[in-house]
């Protein structure tokens, strides 16, 4: 619970983050409707798709572009830049340093907590596997099953008739015999 809260409290920052650093930036490929930095719920599902390794250096790429002849956009854009494209933005993308910064600390960062997470997972599972192997046997339990093989076997052969198998497990106690 605790990793998974930091996980999440994560990308809200660095969502919030994106959103004020390249909410600006023109669209293009592979940006589209869905896949941008203009609204909190896009940004915070862009952020989930790159954790896994998906496609955040072609999204750093563009969200760092400059005026070029194959992604037209401007540098210094004003309201009017922005009705006259029909409400979509038009402006260039951040500086390459405080983008390539951001996407790099946020993979660094989510590669860590999800790394922590399988490992606490795994941890947790070998402690909890290796405590209930640990309480199978008890000393009692032994002596009483030393004890019920007696009662079948006096003579300590290592041997009892199959017919008396079932009465050795209704003698035993749980978790060695039948209740």
């Amino acid at each position: 619970m605790n990793v998974g809260l930091l996980m999440f409290l994560i990308v809200f920052i660095y969502a919030v983050l994106g959103i004020n650093l390249f909410s600006h930036v023109k669209s293009q490929d592979p940006m589209s409707k869905r896949d941008n930095f203009r609204s909190f719920p896009n940004a915070f599902m862009d952020l989930i798709v790159a954790s896994t390794g998906e496609g955040w250096n072609e999204m750093m790429e563009v969200l760092s572009a400059k005026n070029t002849m194959l992604h037209e956009c401007k540098e210094e854009h004003s309201y009017e830049d922005y009705a006259a494209n029909g409400y979509e933005p038009v402006g260039c993308g951040a500086n390459k340093l405080i983008t390539y910064l951001f996407f790099m600390s946020y993979t660094f960062l989510m590669t860590l907590v999800f790394l922590n997470l399988f490992i606490a997972i795994i941890l947790d599972g070998y402690f909890e596997a290796s405590d209930s192997e640990g309480n199978a046997l008890t000393p009692e339990l032994e002596q009483q099953c030393i004890d019920c093989w007696a009662v079948f076997d006096p003579d300590a052969t290592g041997i009892i008739n199959y017919v008396d198998f079932k009465d050795l497990m209704y003698a035993l106690d749980s978790p060695l015999g039948w209740d």
